[in-house]
């Protein structure tokens, strides 16, 4: 595919050897295809020369949503490694450890403490309606809380998986261990609105609640 499918100033992703994909602008674009192809960019904070792309045809044009780090990938148009990639890269510089595809949580080590797992956020989560709880950011609490009302409302058992690579802080076992302490709170919440008892019996075909990390 030739490389003058690119627009002057288009925002595009370039292979990098260090960061697998760099954010670059559009500054020209020649007429061939494959590795006649011939391409130049440059940075997008100005700062720099043109760069010239050795393999344009490896190019992908960059989503909007993913240049500012948007909370539900799911929404790209132009899905792709690199869109996926840069917007990880831009909400872990914001501190945001937690995005989403979907019903998918993904979530990246921050190496340091964040206060993002405190009452008030549980709180939220369980004060919102349906809608609202779907429109929240992406969270760990909002993952506990959904599995809770499926076994209440849809009276159905949930399993929550979560998978990763192990570190040494271990990263994956953590997430589980919030999410298993959310839910015996909402329990004992959901105990008090039934009666005031300090536990409440829910049905056999939907008591159970299954978090496991692999």
């Amino acid at each position: 595919m030739a490389a003058e499918r690119f627009a002057v100033g288009e925002l595009v992703f370039v292979p990098d050897p260090d960061d697998a994909f760099v954010l670059r602008k559009v500054h020209s674009c020649g007429k061939g295809s494959g590795t006649d192809a011939r391409l130049e960019v440059t940075r997008v904070d100005g700062k720099g020369g043109v760069e010239a792309v050795r393999d344009a045809l490896a190019v992908v044009e960059a989503d909007p949503l993913s240049v500012d780090g948007a909370e539900d990938m799911v929404k790209f148009t132009n899905l792709t490694a690199a869109a996926l990639l840069h917007n990880l890269r831009v909400r872990y510089a914001r501190d945001q450890m937690y995005s989403c595809a979907g019903s998918i949580l993904i979530s990246v080590n921050p190496f340091k403490q964040l206060n993002i797992y405190t009452e008030k956020e549980m709180q939220r989560c369980k004060d919102a309606d349906v809608k609202e709880l779907q429109e929240l950011p992406p969270h760990v609490y909002v993952i506990a809380e959904g599995a809770f009302r499926g076994m209440l409302v849809e009276q159905k058992m949930q399993a929550i998986l979560i998978s990763g690579v192990a570190t040494l802080h271990r990263n994956a076992d953590d997430t589980g261990e919030i999410a298993s302490a959310r839910v015996p709170s909402m329990s004992r919440e959901c105990a008090r609105t039934c009666g005031g008892a300090d536990t409440v019996d829910l049905p056999d075909t939907f008591a159970t609640c299954q978090i496991r990390s692999c």
